[in-house]
């Protein structure tokens, strides 16, 4: 209901939208733009895009499991991103996860309890990254010790993934990191990807892994 009334709401508006002309905007005034728009995103303490919305939202599933009276299963939620943070954002995420004031003094909030059976591993693809965005994504995963940290980050260069997939540390690293041995792993960046091309270097074609791949590699 609500994306139908959203939908609906935009099409109403539509006719009053503003906007650039292609044709009418030039590097430097699309550069201007740009600025002044991260700019004023400064000032904006809620949620700005979908990732910290899914940070959000994965940070509630992890409430209502504690506050659950059934037993909790061991979870890591993957979540794949390039995608630009700002500051702000990360620190609403941590203020949302903290469950208290933004200080480190002050008691862990129920979200804090439990965190070895819980864990948001985050992939950033780096290639392209903004250096701002990618210290945003490490503030998040450095703020928390011990069981207060739920949060894991992993950093990855599209081409060379791309080139070789991943290694099996790197799937045992990304897959298995509400487990506090594996969380605290330290995989380097040679060892992230596979050591065989995933296109050859004939045909370019490319060469998918099995099932039986797949399962060898998990076990």
């Amino acid at each position: 209901m609500f994306i139908e009334l959203r939908n609906h709401v935009w099409d109403l508006r539509v006719q009053f939208w503003e906007g650039y002309s292609q044709r009418d905007l030039e590097l430097d005034q699309l550069k201007e733009n740009y600025a002044s728009a991260v700019q004023e995103a400064t000032k904006q303490p809620q949620s700005l895009n979908s990732l910290c919305f899914t940070y959000e939202r994965e940070l509630g599933r992890y409430k209502r499991q504690i506050a659950s009276a059934r037993a909790r299963d061991p979870t890591t939620v993957l979540l794949l991103t390039g995608s630009p943070l700002q500051q702000v954002e990360a620190d609403a995420i941590i203020r949302l996860q903290e469950g208290v004031k933004m200080d480190k003094t002050d008691k862990p909030g129920k979200v804090s309890d439990q965190g070895n059976l819980f864990c948001i591993q985050t992939i950033a693809w780096t290639q392209h990254i903004e250096k701002a965005d990618l210290a945003c994504l490490h503030t998040i995963n450095n703020y928390f010790k011990g069981k207060r940290d739920i949060n894991d980050l992993t950093e990855i260069i599209d081409s060379e993934f791309g080139k070789f997939g991943p290694s099996a540390k790197l799937l045992l690293k990304v897959l298995n990191s509400h487990n506090t041995e594996i969380d605290h792993i330290t995989i380097s960046p040679g060892v992230k990807y596979g050591n065989t091309g995933l296109v050859s270097p004939n045909d370019k074609s490319l060469e998918l892994p099995t099932f039986d791949n797949v399962v060898k590699v998990m076990e």
